[in-house]
């Protein structure tokens, strides 16, 4: 018996008849038919019609069909709407569907490079069909939507041809085309039984940079602009701790050593200390001192410590020297306290030696601030003019008194003073 069956979309609120179709009962094979609706569809409806009573089987089944469009879009910001891209380096595969008048596809892809480089585009196309496609390469120009150049080639059924065009930095496209479609047209209704076969198409696509072009300038973001101006402002304030935390340290000293000026007689104030028992105090007290004295004239620091033990002074260097309690040293020797003031010049690699009166020598254990010393000469490297040295050093040896010799150069020329006269040590306090 003859089976009539009649397709029908509902589009809108109306019923759109897509095709009818005619089958025989009685033959054996099972028989498939593809039908398209367009976007927007809400129901299928099949209905099917005999002039004698019979009984079918039908199995329905739904698919969602994207198909790329074939033409371009008004802008480049639009591809992602719809239409299909062209994987770089890999495989693509697509369909021209002759029932919906799918006619071509336009793939789109993209290469990025700098002003002036250049990409060459090959395609590999498999015509999977049996009817003929035609496939070009386009460069576009999206300001004008102007295709700047094109190259095509025309592909038979079950055939592959390869197809290369160089193109700038941006997106090209790539068509492909059903020939017979185009030229021939159709005439059956949209989605329903066509008289061309569709074809299917694979594309494998590679790109290669030639030219690498120049790098252009870009205008920097505000944002950035604003994220760099506040970075620089942290960088800033982190560089500039160090210096306030200095300038604060130094003011404090200066206020420090102010404060002394009104307290004269420091070593009187240590044997205070030393009296009561209290050697560590002590000790930390005179270092203080060495470190906050020094940022006084020489005259006031003079006048801090108390009259020296010994006081020599020559048109370029004033020296002056003060015995401490032996309770004040580390090291088992005699501590004392040496002051050097340079007047006139520049003094470098200076050398202060300490002498015995009777020949024997000095032996120099220990130095405060630490200062580099070899047997009985303490080095201080170089002395400015109007620098004001303070230095505690510990000395052992079997002398009775101990003189002071201040060697180096000035102006490229040796120089050298010595106290004329000795600071004897007190047998006693040894």
């Amino acid at each position: 018996a003859n089976t009539t069956t009649q397709v029908s979309f509902l589009l809108d609120g109306s019923w759109i008849t897509i095709s009818e179709y005619y089958e025989h009962i009685s033959n054996p094979n099972n028989t498939s038919v593809t039908i398209y609706s367009p976007a927007g569809t809400t129901t299928l409806r099949y209905c099917l019609a005999s002039e004698e009573v019979t009984s079918w089987v039908a199995l329905f089944y739904t698919v969602n069909v994207s198909d790329s469009p074939g033409e371009l879009p008004s802008s480049s910001e639009m591809l992602n709407a719809g239409w299909g891209r062209l994987g770089l380096n890999s495989t693509t595969q697509g369909e021209l569907v002759t029932s919906i008048y799918d006619s071509s596809d336009l793939l789109w892809y993209e290469v990025d490079g700098w002003p002036e480089s250049e990409f060459l585009i090959r395609v590999s196309i498999d015509n999977i069909g049996t009817e003929p496609i035609r496939v070009t390469l386009q460069e576009i120009n999206w300001s004008s939507r102007a295709i700047i150049e094109s190259v095509n080639i025309t592909i038979d059924g079950s055939k592959s041809e390869e197809l290369t065009m160089k193109v700038g930095p941006g997106i090209h496209t790539v068509k492909i085309e059903h020939l017979n479609l185009i030229e021939q047209g159709g005439i059956w209704q949209w989605g329903g039984e066509p008289d061309l076969p569709n074809t299917t198409y694979r594309i494998y696509t590679t790109v290669v940079q030639t030219e690498v072009g120049e790098k252009p300038w870009f205008e920097a973001d505000p944002r950035v602009a604003e994220a760099s101006q506040k970075l620089l402002l942290f960088f800033g304030i982190c560089l500039a701790l160090p210096f306030v935390w200095v300038v604060l340290k130094q003011r404090a000293a200066k206020k420090a050593a102010q404060g002394l000026i009104g307290k004269k007689e420091r070593l009187a104030h240590l044997l205070e200390l030393l009296a009561k028992g209290e050697i560590y105090e002590a000790r930390a007290d005179l270092s203080t001192n060495l470190r906050i004295i020094s940022t006084l004239t020489w005259e006031e620091g003079v006048e801090v410590w108390g009259r020296p033990d010994l006081h020599h002074r020559t048109e370029s260097v004033d020296l002056a020297a003060w015995r401490l309690d032996t309770r004040l040293g580390k090291k088992g020797g005699m501590p004392i306290l040496v002051g050097v003031h340079v007047i006139e010049d520049t003094w470098e690699v200076v050398g202060l030696r300490c002498e015995a009166p009777e020949g024997m020598a000095w032996k120099i254990v220990r130095a405060e601030p630490r200062l580099l010393f070899r047997q009985d000469e303490l080095f201080l490297d170089q002395l400015h003019q109007g620098t004001r040295t303070f230095v505690e050093i510990e000395i052992i040896g079997d002398g009775s008194g101990i003189e002071f010799s201040l060697s180096g150069t000035v102006k490229g020329e040796p120089s050298a003073m010595k106290t004329p006269t000795a600071m004897m040590i007190d047998v006693e306090e040894e």
